[in-house]
């Protein structure tokens, strides 16, 4: 395994601490785009300024000079606008709610893919790796 000192490599894509990773940059970036989001906060900028610093324990983390207070701000602004405008919005929700149902009742009625049910498709590698939004269009509504 990695040693404890390195343990701060993997808050650069999945960070438990504060929230702020590389992966929240790429989808916030990608779904504002698509739903016309403004994204004010500048995520180039907050990756040249990260640095791994020693917390209180001793242990490494990935932390920002607090003059990057302001964009940590956005980051967290456009998260908030993200989730009130889509993620969470009533109609996503209950659009959310519909497709699981088709979901449940496809399998109700005997539907597989590629060979198992959709709720064992998680144990065939096979079958989970191919898994994607495009069983909505095989299944015989």
């Amino acid at each position: 395994g990695l040693p404890a000192a390195k343990h701060f490599l993997f808050e650069i894509v999945s960070n438990h601490r504060n929230g702020i990773d590389v992966d929240k940059f790429d989808y916030f970036r990608r779904d504002a785009f698509h739903l016309n989001i403004p994204v004010s906060f500048d995520s180039d900028r907050l990756i040249m300024c990260a640095r791994a610093i020693p917390d209180d324990r001793g242990i490494y983390t990935v932390a920002y000079p607090e003059k990057e207070v302001w964009n940590v701000y956005e980051l967290f602004r456009t998260r908030f606008n993200l989730h009130k405008r889509a993620y969470q919005h009533r109609v996503s929700n209950a659009i959310e709610r519909m497709l699981c149902d088709v979901l449940l009742l496809a399998e109700e009625s005997g539907f597989t893919y590629r060979g198992r049910k959709l709720s064992e498709a998680m144990d065939s590698l096979d079958a989970y790796a191919t898994l994607t939004d495009s069983v909505f269009d095989v299944i015989d509504f």
